[in-house]
């Protein structure tokens, strides 16, 4: 039954957010939000915002858009540098559930999901926030604890790992 009402009102909240997007004349309060499934598939969207852009805003627009839960706690951008930190009850911690079911994204496994989920926020980061390096945790751990892929090692700063499944 919860998750029955949480699909319903994600539906309904991508209903609410395409028709405000539909309706409005100014571009002036814009943000894209990226969905990066690969190098050469990355998918956007225009996200309308009032008054500040922040990091925690453009997470969720995300969230609504795919279905994950992409929360997470941020540091404020300072010295080019920003900490970002999934959240115990993010579905980057939690991993997919067995119901997951989204009409644009869909992935294979947990793996998958995540390095969809860091690489759709660090690309979402750089090109709304700023351009910086951007370190991630979860669950106040590495995120190697949660990604493991041969020869990529997520500690250092996501925009410089050097591997074409990184995009950032």
């Amino acid at each position: 039954m919860v998750n029955v009402m949480k699909k319903i009102l994600l539906i309904l909240t991508s209903f609410i957010m395409l028709f405000t997007l539909s309706g409005c004349e100014s571009e002036e309060n814009y943000a894209k939000i990226y969905g990066v499934v690969s190098k050469n598939n990355i998918r956007e969207i225009n996200y309308q915002y009032e008054k500040n852009l922040n990091i925690t805003n453009l997470a969720s627009s995300i969230s609504f858009w795919t279905g994950l839960d992409f929360y997470l706690e941020t540091s404020e951008p300072n010295d080019n540098t920003i900490y970002v930190n999934f959240l115990a009850s993010s579905t980057f911690v939690k991993g997919l559930s067995n119901d997951y079911k989204n009409s644009v994204f869909s992935f294979k496994n947990n793996d998958e999901m995540r390095l969809f989920m860091l690489n759709s926020i660090s690309y979402t980061i750089r090109k709304n926030i700023k351009e910086c390096d951007i370190y991630f945790t979860a669950d106040g751990k590495s995120i190697n604890d949660y990604l493991k892929i041969d020869g990529i090692d997520f500690s250092g700063a996501y925009n410089k790992i050097e591997n074409d499944l990184v995009i950032y």
